[in-house]
């Protein structure tokens, strides 16, 4: 699939989905960004989890079904919620370059707020400019801190939604 093809949605393989555009876009940088965190040295601080982790490990039939979502969920490992360090191991992330997927990731539009205040341990929310071409994208990574992880940790190959 071309680059052209993924940002406007036209891609034969999204059409049989029936998936929007914008929705297809929004899986694809989702998809981009979790390839990048797979090859930076912050791989081992973080778990995937939500509705991205069903996605990938639901039958491959089963996975246009699959809950829809708008936003990563990781666990952190073996770290505080500190919002500047979060923000800076994000734009890190964001600056690895990957020219085969034509994605860029804005390191300087990186931000982190907390969330969950009220829960014992919280949470960090963060939001960062993704291009594909001439569309954009704010991408949403919701950060949790010290939330129990049952059954333990699984190594996996993500499924890629688009060919």
């Amino acid at each position: 699939m071309s680059t052209r093809q993924c940002a406007n949605g036209s891609s034969p393989s999204l059409r049989s989905r029936a998936v929007t555009s914008s929705r297809s876009l929004k899986l694809y940088f989702l998809e981009r960004f979790l390839y990048r965190l797979s090859i930076s040295r912050s791989r081992d601080s973080f778990l995937l989890k939500g509705a991205l982790l069903f996605f990938a490990r639901a039958e491959p039939e089963a996975r246009p079904f699959t809950r829809p979502t708008k936003d990563i969920d990781l666990e952190a490992l073996a770290m505080e919620p500190d919002l500047d360090g979060l923000r800076r191991i994000v734009a890190v992330i964001a600056a690895i370059a990957a020219p085969e997927d034509g994605v860029r990731f804005d390191p300087e539009s990186v931000s982190v707020e907390s969330i969950r205040e009220d829960d014992r341990y919280g949470g960090l929310r963060v939001h960062l400019d993704a291009y594909l071409g001439k569309a954009r994208d704010r991408i949403q990574i919701d950060v949790g801190f010290g939330d129990a992880v049952t059954p333990g940790p699984v190594v996996l190959t993500y499924p890629t939604f688009l060919p």
